[in-house]
């Protein structure tokens, strides 16, 4: 074991943008990009014509057999991967996001080329039963499973992974930018009212139906507020929002790192009532701001 205190990073990204085509978005959409998409050692992967027509037979199958068809997109991106890593590269690190084929494919390069491999899993409570098997697979396989917190890790023995092999790290936020409530508020329908802000990616499971409701009652008992989300759209929000209009409801979708803390200052107080989640940078962001949070 060696114990690493510095250490420079190289990285490998399938998006450098936010993007809900999880299967699609990393597979027959997924083409190389002419500029490679990256600096300062951010590299964008993408696959050739002929990879991606070897994918489409797995991707048309992946909903019905999803652990076969994963380690086959794995095995077809894994060249790719393999032409990453160097001589001086002494770990493989995979964040979980979106689909498995990613981590696998990193698993299966590490395993051949003697290095260890390590997961960050993000892991969501839901994410069990046959769907997620070759999820996982790379949880159960991987050296270290990095957990954001005690909850995290406790649903990772459960599901199989090692206690000793588990490190829990915690997670951080973003530095607060100085910002300017005002600013935010004048962007609201009854600026001088209590703000109840969703901060996040409109998803419903992330709740964001509930929260209306819930606004809506509060309205009903005579507590008046606004409410804003912000966040990138789906295609969940766009149709909810074209049947749900308020005077006090504010749908603002994708904003700047500056108007995310604008935002935040502005918030009597945030909320983000999430069905499944693992643990939102989003709380820590709010609480350097002072501001209460309800998941």
């Amino acid at each position: 074991k060696r114990r690493l205190t510095h250490y420079n990073a190289d990285v490998a990204t399938l998006w450098l943008e936010n993007r809900t085509d999880w299967l699609l978005g990393s597979t027959l959409r997924l083409k190389p990009r002419a500029d490679d998409g990256g600096a300062d050692s951010v590299r964008t992967l993408g696959w050739d014509g002929s990879t991606r027509l070897r994918m489409l037979p797995w991707v048309l199958a992946y909903y019905a057999v999803a652990p076969l068809a994963a380690q086959r997109l794995a095995r077809l991106i894994e060249p790719a991967v393999d032409r990453l890593v160097r001589p001086e590269h002494i770990l493989i690190h995979n964040h979980r996001i979106g689909r498995e084929f990613l981590a696998l494919a990193s698993l299966h390069v590490a395993r051949r080329r003697g290095l260890p491999f390590v997961l960050t899993p993000h892991h969501h409570p839901k994410w069990h039963g046959y769907r997620y098997r070759g999820w996982i697979k790379a949880y159960t396989s991987a050296d270290a499973v990095l957990a954001h917190t005690p909850a995290e890790r406790d649903e990772l023995i459960r599901l199989g992974v090692a206690a000793e092999r588990i490190h829990v790290i915690w997670s951080a936020g973003d530095d607060p930018l100085p910002a300017d409530p005002a600013r935010f508020r004048a962007r609201l329908g009854m600026p001088e009212l209590p703000l109840i802000l969703f901060v996040g990616q409109l998803y419903s499971y992330k709740g964001v139906a509930e929260l209306l409701a819930a606004a809506d009652r509060l309205r009903a008992r005579g507590v008046e507020a606004n409410l804003a989300y912000i966040g990138p759209p789906t295609a969940f929000s766009a149709r909810f929002f074209r049947q749900h209009s308020r005077p006090w409801l504010s749908v603002l979708g994708r904003v700047s790192s500056q108007e995310k803390w604008d935002a935040l200052e502005a918030a009597t107080v945030v909320c983000l009532p999430s069905r499944h989640e693992a643990f939102g940078r989003i709380y820590l962001e709010a609480w350097s701001k002072g501001k209460p949070v309800i998941g």
